[in-house]
């Protein structure tokens, strides 16, 4: 027979094993606002009454210019843009007044009835425009428009203006050629009068203060250069 087996135990004491925590997981997130810790955030007192405020001044460092070890350029020399041209300096545009004498002889090709009827002076314009309107006047106070249209001196090139007559049932036009020129306007009207026998119905002056006739183109740009200065 066998004998039994006797189990013998170790004297001491046995290891010790820490015990898992457990922490319910709803318990993490689920907890009320009131358990959780509350922030007291410390709010700034205010000025006492009665308190000023110091003006603070600045103080600002001098600016110190350099020493010049070279003079500044002369810029008097220098061309100016167009852009920096005061408006004094910019050409005028070139004008001509031609005044009607309405108590001038008026020859046999115009009719003084309409010559009445006229304005005192045509500009001032541009010397073009202003030859256009006398030379247009003479043709509508003529008696017979088909003769004076025939005295009229027709320009050819270039740009040009043209004036209209009507005589034997149509419309008839003239070119006359533009020429910048108060010299040249001057020399057109003085031949166109002669042609018609009435020196003195234009005249580049009022004929209340001066007789009324054209002055040469020399004498008048004469004394149109005296009256600039």
């Amino acid at each position: 027979m066998q004998s039994p087996r006797m189990v013998v135990k170790k004297r001491g004491r046995p290891p010790l094993q820490p015990a898992p925590i457990k922490v319910a997981a709803h318990n993490l997130y689920s907890a009320p606002a009131s358990a959780l810790p509350v922030m007291k955030i410390p709010k700034k007192r205010g000025r006492k009454p009665g308190y000023k405020l110091k003006s603070r001044i600045l103080m600002t460092p001098l600016a110190v210019s350099p020493p010049r070890s070279t003079p500044e350029p002369n810029i008097s020399s220098i061309p100016q843009d167009a852009a920096t041209i005061p408006n004094s300096a910019t050409p005028q545009a070139l004008t001509v007044c031609i005044y009607v004498n309405k108590q001038a002889n008026l020859g046999p090709y115009l009719d003084r009835k309409k010559v009445q009827q006229l304005p005192e002076h045509f500009g001032p314009e541009r010397p073009s425009v202003a030859l256009q309107q006398a030379v247009q006047a003479c043709i509508d106070c003529a008696l017979q428009q088909k003769v004076v249209f025939s005295l009229i001196k027709q320009g050819y090139g270039g740009e040009t203006v043209s004036v209209s007559a009507s005589f034997e049932g149509k419309q008839h036009l003239l070119n006359l050629q533009i020429v910048n020129s108060i010299g040249y306007v001057l020399r057109f009207l003085k031949k166109l009068c002669r042609s018609l026998l009435c020196d003195n119905l234009f005249s580049n002056q009022p004929s209340q203060q001066y007789n009324a006739t054209l002055e040469s183109p020399e004498v008048y740009e004469n004394r149109q250069m005296e009256a600039g200065k």
